[in-house]
C-alpha cells in the first residue's frame, strides 16, 4: 500500500541520514527510555556533552547502557515520496546554508 511504502521509505532515510555512534549496532531507537530518573518518549540531548540528541536501544538505558545517536534531519525542508512507472522512492529537499533547497533522491 502507498501507506505502508511510505513509512518504509521514510525510515530508511533516517537510518541512511543517521546510523552512527553509540554501543548498539545499529539497533533503532527504543521509546519510552530511562535515563536516570527521567523517562523520556523522543530523543533526548541529556547527559551529552556536545549536546548531540541520542536514545537508549532499551526501555532502561540505566541497567542496559545501550544507546546510538540519533537522526539530524534539522536541515530536512520537504520530503516527497513518488511512484513512477512502477518504483517508489523519496525525493528529499535539503536547507543549505542559504536557505536554499538541494534535491536528492533516495530509490
Amino acid at each position: 500500500s502507498p501507506t505502508n511504502t511510505a513509512t518504509s521509505l521514510i525510515s530508511d532515510l533516517l537510518v541512511a541520514f543517521a546510523v552512527y555512534g553509540g554501543n548498539s549496532n545499529g539497533q533503532h531507537c527504543m521509546f519510552p527510555f530511562l535515563y536516570k530518573t527521567e523517562l523520556f518518549h523522543s530523543c533526548t540531548n541529556a547527559g551529552d556533552k556536545k549536546g548531540n540528541f541520542w536514545c537508549a536501544t532499551t526501555h532502561n538505558y540505566n541497567q542496559d547502557k545501550l544507546w546510538r545517536y540519533c537522526p539530524d534531519i534539522s536541515n530536512v525542508s520537504s520530503l516527497f515520496v513518488y511512484s513512477l512507472w512502477g518504483r517508489s522512492g523519496l525525493l528529499v529537499i535539503l536547507k543549505n546554508q542559504a536557505g536554499a533547497g538541494a534535491c536528492h533522491g533516495l530509490p
